[in-house]
């Protein structure tokens, strides 16, 4: 007998039995969960009491059977502020597959009120194809330049459109973007001095300016990129900072670019990559 049950917002009083859940399906210690719940939400200034944390199914004896993640992000969509909100650790009970637990967690993410961009990324194949179950739609990747060097990137970024039309082309534009200008920054042609080095903070001289630095020419659909934000996506907690590298650049002193990777095994993955006017 299948027992109908619903996806519930996650409650705090839910996050010791989550870490534990989590666990089992992903590996890794109670701890590390603990940690990553603490930088998703509390250390998150775009998170606060109200949103979701999540949502999870129990079995009828109370135990998780069913969880996925809801981080916020703030964007600017179509030239107005905006809410994101980006998925993860969706995962179902080995021992409650094929009751189509993964459709119903994944539908609370995509039916929240709020939201105005919803992202998942594929961690796994079957990650991948509940998506594009549930609607979501790939974003294709349109390299501009067939000389550029692609040093790395997942196979797919996920998006779900709500209230707003147009998303899908500028958000790419800024990916790609990001990527010629890593590729053109070994160019020997530079028009100035710059300086370039590994940092560990955004606190440094010329960081207020960080917010209007762009990956494209007047994008009217961005990413917020501000020193509080990138300070806690990208030295937020121990987990980051071991797999994480921020590269800056610097003219007389001030910061006018950085760049971004992620480390997986031994390759490293360009996460994004801004500068000032745009110029690589």
């Amino acid at each position: 007998m299948v027992v109908e049950m619903a996806a519930h917002p996650v409650v705090d009083a839910d996050l010791g039995d989550i870490a534990k859940f989590l666990t089992l399906s992903f590996g890794g210690s109670e701890s590390h969960y603990r940690q990553l719940f603490s930088y998703w939400w509390e250390s998150n200034a775009s998170w606060h009491r109200g949103l979701p944390k999540g949502w999870v199914i129990k079995s009828q004896d109370g135990d998780i059977i069913a969880f996925t993640a809801n981080i916020p992000f703030a964007y600017v969509i179509n030239g107005q502020a905006g809410k994101c909100f980006v998925t993860g650790y969706t995962c179902v009970d080995e021992n409650w597959r094929g009751h189509k637990l993964s459709k119903k967690i994944g539908s609370a993410f995509l039916a929240q009120d709020d939201a105005d961009l919803l992202i998942g990324t594929d961690s796994t194949p079957p990650a991948y194809q509940l998506w594009l179950g549930l609607g979501m739609r790939p974003l294709q990747r349109n390299w501009r330049e067939k000389s550029c060097r692609v040093l790395g990137g997942a196979d797919h970024l996920l998006d779900a459109r709500r209230s707003f039309s147009r998303v899908l082309g500028p958000a790419l534009g800024g990916l790609g973007s990001a990527v010629i200008a890593l590729a053109k920054m070994s160019s020997p042609a530079l028009s100035r001095a710059l300086t370039a080095r590994k940092i560990l903070s955004f606190d440094v001289p010329g960081s207020e300016r960080i917010e209007t630095f762009r990956a494209e020419q007047s994008p009217t659909t961005y990413a917020v990129r501000d020193r509080e934000t990138l300070d806690w996506m990208y030295f937020g907690c121990d987990y980051v900072r071991e797999n994480r590298a921020v590269f800056a650049a610097f003219d007389g002193g001030s910061i006018v670019g950085y760049l971004a990777v992620k480390r997986i095994m031994n390759s490293f993955y360009l996460l994004e990559c801004r500068c000032e006017n745009e110029d690589p």
